[in-house]
């Protein structure tokens, strides 16, 4: 599952953090590159320039994508090396049960104003902790003509901080930078689909099994003493023919019908025990019958 796991922790990665300097680095900022001081997880950050980070998110995306195509061929890798439905089942339900935890951060993430989301934080300035969307609202409301015409509107923490073009900038940055979890979060719901889709074709496939269903052996002996494979019409083919034409009725392998007819002319002694224990339920299903 290599492949699966290097998509899991592409998707689950913090690409925010990454775009953060701490002010206290001994690294030169280019502040061309670097605009916006903030607070993240309490401590203070300089972030990059959104429109570069908008830049490095689509090439994270393009990167992303031989990524998920890997992990999709390891799937079907994965499935044509194992032995059962069941084996089949067990991988895919555990595998969309991964990605759903993944799921789960990432719908926070695309929130960038909620507390648990990865790309959240907070305005820095030396007495007041701002947050990007109190300075949008701010705006909406210094816009309104109730705004204006009310004086009781306390408006003093935001005159002359903040111009057109800042205003501009937080929105911007609030689209951007919920652009990138919103593309992580659909990558990661695409994949769980695709391991879905083909748990559904395995359901269509396979129907149930009855617990009550006879199997290969049981049939043979059942029809041997509704004496039906002593009928003198049948008794005119081989046993192999007599094999073809029971698997156009019951649609089971052939070879193990062969075996099955087989052991009817054997001596007792030659037998296993699942042999009797076949032949003791045939006879207790006639019995109930009576």
């Amino acid at each position: 599952m290599e492949a699966i796991q290097i998509l899991y922790k592409a998707l689950s990665k913090n690409y925010y953090q990454t775009f953060l300097i701490p002010i206290e680095s001994e690294e030169e900022i280019n502040y061309n590159n670097y605009y916006e001081w903030i607070i993240y997880k309490d401590e203070e950050y300089i972030e990059k320039n959104i429109f570069l980070i908008r830049k490095d998110f689509k090439k994270i995306i393009k990167d992303l994508k031989p990524i998920y195509i890997e992990a999709v061929s390891e799937t079907y890798i994965i499935l044509a090396n194992l032995k059962s439905n069941a084996e089949i089942l067990n991988f895919l339900t555990n595998t969309i049960k991964l990605y759903n935890v993944l799921l789960i951060q990432l719908l926070k993430d695309i929130s960038i104003d909620n507390e648990e989301s990865n790309y959240f934080s907070k305005l820095s300035d030396s007495k007041n902790y701002i947050s990007f969307n109190d300075v949008l609202d701010e705006f909406m409301k210094m816009t309104s003509t109730k705004s204006f015409n009310d004086k009781r509107s306390d408006k003093s923490k935001f005159e002359f901080r903040y111009d057109e073009w800042d205003f501009r900038y937080f929105y911007l940055r609030t689209k951007y930078l919920g652009f990138l979890p919103t593309a992580l979060y659909t990558i990661a719901n695409c994949f769980i689909i695709f391991l879905s889709k083909i748990i559904a074709e395995i359901n269509v496939e396979q129907p149930e099994e009855k617990s009550n269903q006879l199997t290969s052996n049981q049939i043979i002996i059942l029809l041997d003493h509704l004496q039906i494979l002593g009928d003198s019409k049948l008794n005119d083919f081989p046993k192999t023919k007599q094999a073809d034409l029971l698997n156009l009725i019951t649609g089971l392998n052939t070879q193990n019908l062969r075996a099955n007819i087989a052991k009817l002319d054997k001596k007792p002694s030659e037998l296993n025990t699942n042999y009797k224990k076949d032949y003791d339920k045939i006879k207790q299903i006639l019995e109930g019958f009576k």
